[in-house]
């Protein structure tokens, strides 16, 4: 996208062309700031006109925020909700998993280690007036909370990625078992078979002695709670997660800043762009180098 007429990753001030207009001024469907903005390219807002866009400046598509007076942050709406809606069914998901299985570990070290990530969930973090389970229901994480609960996802995804690589070492990836169905032998995943074991009505105690020890029975049923799930953070992080749902709202846009004193601000790297925490059901957004 080329912008020769305007200065990028910097504060451009308003001149005499916006003098006349309000930066308060707003319309159905159109901010602060974007007339304002507007009358210094002489073009019209889209308003509800346009989905994707605020303005349409020297051929490209604008995306105008304004930033909180508290913090140079903004959020982005509806257009990210969705997306962050499926990353936080996935982590409550993971959290609420290990609640309810709980007690039903037995004593040893990755069990205590389980009880220290639930508790620190379940804990405030900084100045944080939420737990990290409270804010991600009411839809408030801050800052604190937010840095926390990344590497709480990376425990939970080192714990199930050697839990992996124990189940290859034991050489135990399937295991033979009688069909519910027809009493046939079947080869099962370790996974399914430690489902199926666990839903018969036979003592913990045999069936800790089905995979060998109390400590890698924990293993198998934690790794059997949390895999489906924390496969969403396979590659990527919880934070680099939201920055890229975050930064794919401007694949196609350029997004400009606007301030009522310092004038407008185009970035001209998505790259910049990052969530740091979440507010009003979605990720709140600064800008690095602002």
């Amino acid at each position: 996208m080329k912008s020769d007429k305007i200065d990028l990753d910097c504060w451009n001030s308003w001149t005499e062309k916006s003098s006349d207009e309000k930066f308060d001024r707003i319309g159905q469907g159109i901010g602060k700031g974007e007339y304002k903005l507007g009358a210094e390219f002489d073009v019209e807002p889209e308003g509800q006109n346009s989905s994707t866009h605020d303005l349409y400046v020297m051929n490209e598509k604008w995306e105008i925020k304004k930033l909180d007076d508290n913090d140079n942050s903004f959020r982005l709406g509806v257009k990210i909700s969705a997306s962050y809606l499926n990353i936080k069914i996935k982590v409550l998901n993971c959290f609420n998993a290990l609640s309810k299985i709980q007690d039903q570990l037995v004593s040893g070290i990755i069990k205590e280690k389980i009880n220290k990530i639930i508790n620190s969930a379940n804990s405030k973090h900084g100045r944080s007036e939420k737990s990290i389970i409270d804010g991600l229901y009411t839809n408030e994480v801050s800052g604190s909370n937010f840095d926390k609960l990344d590497e709480l996802i990376e425990e939970l995804k080192e714990i199930t990625h050697n839990i992996e690589k124990e189940i290859t070492f034991r050489n135990i990836q399937e295991i033979e078992l009688y069909s519910s169905y027809d009493g046939k032998k079947i080869i099962y995943s370790t996974i399914d078979a430690f489902r199926k074991i666990n839903l018969e009505k036979i003592s913990k105690e045999k069936k800790i002695n089905l995979f060998g020890d109390s400590e890698f029975f924990n293993k198998i049923y934690i790794y059997s709670e949390l895999f489906e799930d924390l496969k969403l953070f396979k590659d990527t992080t919880f934070k680099k997660k939201l920055n890229k749902i975050t930064r794919d709202v401007f694949n196609d846009v350029r997004l400009i800043l606007v301030d009522k004193q310092k004038g407008f601000w185009p970035v001209s790297n998505i790259e910049n762009i990052y969530c740091y925490r979440i507010t009003h059901g979605g990720p709140r957004v600064r800008v690095k180098n602002l």
